[in-house]
């Protein structure tokens, strides 16, 4: 159960899912209108900080349940067990990550084109898109380096 095969694989299943997410349940618009729920309520004027901390919070959460994840299969051997106490939350937190991230072609567009969607102005796109995807970044290359280390070694 080791390899690039495997790799490759467990991208495309995982790109495969987010995007199953947003075409059968709107995942990005929903996350985009929640998004923008909360800051005309409830954080105004410290919409972008809150947005930075949110995302940079959930790729805390996220690596720190791939340490444990690490840490099971090291202690155990059990891979198996490790690719399930990895599994779920790499599933839930890689759509998230590929809503918010600035990888997508230039930039954040789309995810900026969703919020437009949700009736986002101009400044309230670009403090939400800008202020929440390098921690997305971040969570982009924490999936990769999870994934790798999974199957790799």
């Amino acid at each position: 159960m080791t390899g690039l095969p495997w790799l490759i694989g467990t991208g495309v299943l995982l790109l495969a899912w987010s995007y199953y997410l947003d075409a059968r349940h709107g995942f990005e618009r929903r996350l985009a209108q929640w998004y923008l729920d909360r800051a005309r309520t409830a954080w105004g004027r410290n919409t972008g900080p809150v947005c930075l901390l949110l995302s940079l919070l959930a790729a805390l959460a996220y690596g720190t349940l791939l340490f444990v994840a690490g840490q099971i299969g090291t202690s155990t051997s059990e891979r198996v067990l490790t690719m399930c106490v990895m599994g779920a939350p790499t599933a839930a937190y890689a759509p998230f990550v590929l809503a918010t991230a600035p990888v997508q072609t230039s930039a954040y567009r789309v995810w900026r084109a969703v919020l437009a969607e949700a009736g986002a102005s101009p400044q309230e796109q670009r403090t939400i898109a800008w202020w929440a995807g390098p921690p997305s970044v971040f969570g982009m290359v924490l999936i990769i380096v999870g994934l790798v280390a999974f199957f790799i070694t």
